[in-house]
């Protein structure tokens, strides 16, 4: 299956979500750790449908289509939406903001990496 095929347009999302209560996690989906995963496999439990929001932040690794087929390839995600706006959309959802602790996983990466790269006595 070619995972790609859960990236929608936010049109797409809602026009499949009609007497769902689904779960929409707002995720920058920039570093993905076996924290974030379980995150996400635990919110997709809950869930009739999980639907991953691509944010746009500033600094990020990787671009958002990457960043949107790398949540796509995870088995609980239903459908992503590359963000473009305010989510008013999804009536009945429950609209989960991980962006704050996306931000702080990236910052820990980016240090850990700085931290390992530097010479001896800096």
């Amino acid at each position: 299956m070619d995972t790609r095929s859960k990236i929608v347009t936010r049109e797409g999302a809602v026009s499949r979500v009609t007497g769902m209560k689904p779960v929409v996690l707002l995720s920058s989906f920039d570093v993905l750790t076996v924290e974030r995963i379980r995150r996400v496999n635990q919110l997709g439990g809950d869930a009739d449908l999980l639907i991953a929001v691509i944010t746009q932040v500033p600094g990020s690794l990787l671009p958002a289509q990457a960043r949107a087929e790398l949540a796509a390839s995870l088995a609980m995600v239903d459908m992503v939406v590359i963000d473009d706006g305010p989510l008013t959309d999804f009536p009945g959802a429950r609209i989960i903001d991980d962006n704050e602790a996306d931000q702080q996983r990236t910052t820990q990466l980016i240090e850990s990496i700085q931290q390992r790269n530097r010479a001896p006595g800096e």
